[in-house]
């Protein structure tokens, strides 16, 4: 026996690894290398031995540079076999925005591991950060050449897992999770999925991630399922290839943002799916952030000549402080979402419901399509999962009754019971209940997600949420969602609406019109062309609103601004005014996106 039975559930498969089944990765010619659980066992035991003699300790921590190959997965486990928390980080990739030692070094900074593991050709870049946080842990690659080990001594750390958050901007906030959290949500995915050996799943979800770590690969590595790993920028350049694990290999389970989605809907063809048959698809969950029905409308619509079932489709929601889901579609139920009145999305009112719809008809005589200024389509994300419970509580703290809009609040046995914050630890809780700063209401059973609390702005009486807006001005200008973000402030003292646009034209009459629509006159809106790459992004692909207003009102955007349209609530003209030369101009004219 390689690893006492004692040790974490989490890794009790290294102690009867599986020769025929493992994980494969994408080679960079359309094929797939297989590292059997067996292998990547040995490998991990390796690891363990290795990370220990370098100088972790039971009970420290390891930070863990998590690319998506079988050392990453392996160093992870080794973390865990030895008894210390593993804090997975994100790989100097283009994912990453702006400065990676920056970057690294604030988590650096924050988590003060005793090793820090990465591959050989990161460690500059993690040297780098490390001088930056000022720590001197030694770093580590993984000699996989090395004897494997007979024996791990068990050990269990308090804590497991330390998942930083992907908003993270200065000091960055860590989500401290028990080996019985992250155990809590394996059983609740379990339950919902009905996981077993058989299933097989394929994920193109960066491995430092809680969704493609907690959600796919280790109930993958705990029942010992095949699984395909494909690199993000792999799914980036070539989405079809994602595709073709459920439309040609047959595979059953996987998880995508809903931008994941929108993605595809941009590269892939009908014409691309000749030949596919999407039978076999079983679960395709869509979380990470607000889902929108229109984008799972038009995906259906695009995969249904091949045979994909609607119910496939599991909306839900989840945050890494509950080491992930809490609320999800039942597998047997067909999508669905209400339209509503977007004047009454406010804080302790009831949400007025104008329409109903599943994938495929509605209830609403208007046609189901996106959001727009007179209506808010809003994606059920199901009801609580296994042992999860959600409440929605008031400005007060208190709970509120069904369809009135509050903030979303969770318990359960996977949610966190601390965070790391610049060294110290809080708890988080409020009478045993996570307040999770995301705005939502429950009707019936089902929760419905309107937005980020702090993405939010109050004028006279009325809650505007960035979501909300930009869903909306997207929908009316035809425009694609990863290159508009909107920002919410007050600038100068007055309320600002700010659209940052990269490499876009949106059409100046529908944007006016729509953000007056969602809230009135008394707002300053501003319309900004951006350079590509303007907008930065966390790792998970989020827009970073927060740290984005910052550089907006501090002129820090000035250079990257090709163009601005100017609006005042004094009623004035709407101007184009160009911030560039004539030369960028041509620059912006060229890099319009159809």
């Amino acid at each position: 026996m390689l690893v006492s039975p004692n040790s974490s559930r989490l890794v009790d498969w290294i102690s009867e690894p599986r020769h025929d089944r493992g994980v494969r990765f994408a080679d960079d010619t359309d094929g797939w290398r297989f590292v059997s659980y067996a292998e990547l066992a040995e490998l991990c035991l390796r690891g363990a031995e290795q990370i220990a003699a370098a100088g972790a300790r039971p009970g420290g921590r390891v930070c863990v540079v998590m690319n998506t190959s079988e050392t990453g997965i392996a160093a992870f486990c080794a973390t865990l076999l030895i008894g210390a928390t593993v804090a997975p980080v994100a790989p100097p990739t283009h994912t990453v925005s702006g400065d990676y030692a920056g970057y690294l070094g604030r988590i650096l900074a924050t988590a003060r591991p005793d090793v820090v593991v990465a591959e050989q050709r990161f460690h500059v870049g993690v040297k780098a950060a490390l001088a930056a946080a000022e720590l001197d842990a030694p770093v580590l690659a993984i000699d996989g050449s090395a004897p494997v080990p007979g024996h791990i001594p068990p050990v269990r750390a308090e804590y497991a897992l330390l998942q930083f958050t992907s908003g993270s901007t200065r000091a960055p906030r860590g989500v401290l999770l028990t080996g019985a959290n992250v155990e809590a949500q394996q059983r609740l995915i379990t339950s919902w999925l009905d996981v077993s050996g058989e299933l097989t799943a394929a994920s193109w979800l960066p491995l430092h991630h809680d969704m493609g770590l907690v959600g796919l690969l280790l109930p993958a590595l705990v029942h010992q399922f095949d699984l395909r790993l494909l690199q993000p920028v792999q799914f980036i350049a070539r989405p079809l290839r994602w595709l073709e694990c459920f439309g040609r290999d047959g595979v059953w389970s996987t998880a995508t943002p809903n931008f994941g989605l929108d993605w595809i809907l941009r590269k892939v063809a009908p014409d691309d799916l000749q030949g596919m048959d999407f039978t076999t698809w079983r679960h395709l969950i869509i979380g990470a952030e607000r889902v929108e029905f229109d984008v799972l409308r038009r995906f259906a619509a695009l995969l249904a000549p091949h045979g994909f079932d609607s119910r496939t489709l599991l909306p839900a929601y989840g945050l890494a402080e509950a080491a992930l889901a809490v609320t999800g579609s039942g597998t047997d139920e067909i999508p669905s979402a209400i339209a509503v009145d977007p004047t009454t999305l406010q804080l302790g009112a009831a949400v007025r419901v104008l329409g109903t719809a599943t994938l495929g008809e509605a209830d609403d005589p208007a046609p189901v399509a996106e959001s727009d200024a007179t209506r808010t389509w809003l994606t059920s994300c199901g009801s609580p999962l296994h042992s999860a419970q959600v409440r929605i509580l008031g400005q007060d703290g208190t709970p509120v009754g069904d369809s009135v809009l509050g903030e979303v609040a969770i318990s359960g046995p996977s949610v966190t019971r601390a965070v790391l914050d610049e060294h110290r630890e809080t708890a988080p809780f409020h009478d045993d209940w996570y307040h999770t700063g995301d705005a939502g209401f429950v009707c019936g059973t089902d929760l419905y997600l309107v937005g980020r609390m702090g993405d939010s702005m109050k004028v006279h009486g009325r809650t505007l949420f960035a979501e909300d807006i930009e869903s909306a001005v997207t929908a009316a200008a035809g425009a694609p969602k990863n290159r508009v973000t909107v920002l919410l402030g007050t600038d100068r003292g007055a309320p600002t609406v700010a659209l940052l646009c990269e490499r876009l034209k949106l059409p100046p009459e529908q944007v006016l019109r729509v953000v007056r629509k969602l809230a009135g006159d008394q707002v300053v809106l501003r319309v900004l062309q951006v350079e590509q790459g303007t907008i930065a992004r966390t790792t998970s692909g989020k827009p970073r609103r927060r740290h984005l207003w910052r550089q907006l009102t501090a002129g820090e955007l000035a250079d990257s601004i090709t163009a601005e349209l100017g609006d005042r609530a004094e009623g004035a003209t709407a101007v184009l005014a160009d911030r560039t030369t004539a030369e960028a101009g041509d620059r912006a004219e060229s890099a319009t996106v159809e």
